[in-house]
């Protein structure tokens, strides 16, 4: 199970970073996406042209290409919200929020596919979210403030595009797909916002590549799994990306670790390493 394990070590850092890059870059929010997905294609395509595989039938059936639309509607909106909130929210606050979206996507498969709906595996990924959602749970934090909003709408978006993806992974390569996902973007956005590139200074470039590179490895390899292994596995292991969000949050932020946090990483890990026997 090294490709789902890899794919949430990898996106947990490509979070961190993405978080870093909006707080520390002069961009505004139209900027920021145009150049992200901008580096985000020109990575993808580059991967895509030598390793992936261009023999697919999504554009010949009307099913697929509805699909494919729908995920690049909610590529879009996500992100922008992801951006929103970011500017706001620290990491800590993103890692909470996040705990919501394996519960939205299992949910959300079961609902959606029968091969989804096996009672053992739904159970070990419930319960590593519910355990981990509850123990970094803080006292009175009842009602999300307007910038947590964005951010629980992100998640959702997310959680819908992963499911949605399943179907489309039968019959097109995963690092295809995000390819042609982020290259539609890139050129919405474009079209739309026109923002002046050229007065972008080469430093902000590099960070972007440098997400752009783990955006891609992470997405590609969450699709993998997703397509090798369900959705519901695939959000299992996911787990482990809020505990890379709070390994960096302790050393790079000086976020304290509480008891019931540790607990609940064991939980995960039980978890998953439960789930590896079972597969």
């Amino acid at each position: 199970m090294i490709i789902p394990l890899t794919a949430a070590i990898i996106f947990g850092l490509a979070l961190a970073h993405y978080k870093w890059a909006i707080s520390r870059t002069n961009l505004e929010t139209k900027t920021f996406l145009c150049t992200h997905f901008l580096t985000l294609f020109g990575v993808g395509a580059l991967a895509a042209w030598w390793w992936g595989s261009w023999e697919t039938p999504l554009f010949s059936q009307p099913r697929y290409i509805g699909l494919f639309l729908i995920i690049v509607s909610f590529g879009l909106v996500y992100n922008y919200f992801l951006v929103r909130g970011f500017k706001r929210e620290s990491l800590h606050e993103y890692e909470l929020i996040d705990l919501l979206m394996p519960i939205f996507t299992v949910v959300l498969a079961a609902i959606a596919f029968v091969d989804e709906r096996e009672p053992v595996r739904i159970g070990l990924a419930l319960l590593g979210a519910s355990v981990f959602l509850i123990t970094h749970w803080r006292r009175h934090q009842v009602v999300f403030k307007q910038a947590d909003r964005w951010l629980v709408y992100a998640v959702f978006l997310m959680a819908l595009e992963r499911v949605l993806v399943k179907p489309i992974l039968t019959i097109i390569d995963p690092i295809v797909l995000y390819t042609l996902r982020t290259g539609l973007i890139s050129l919405i956005l474009l079209f739309f916002f026109r923002p002046r590139l050229a007065r972008i200074p080469a430093v902000e470039w590099l960070q972007l590549v440098i997400n752009g590179l783990l955006g891609v490895t992470s997405m590609v390899l969450i699709w993998t799994s997703i397509n090798q292994f369900g959705v519901v596995v695939t959000e299992l292991y996911l787990l482990v990306t809020p505990i890379v969000l709070a390994i960096v949050s302790l050393f790079f932020f000086k976020e304290r670790w509480t008891l019931l946090q540790v607990w609940s990483f064991v939980v995960i890990l039980a978890s998953i390493g439960l789930m590896n026997q079972l597969l």
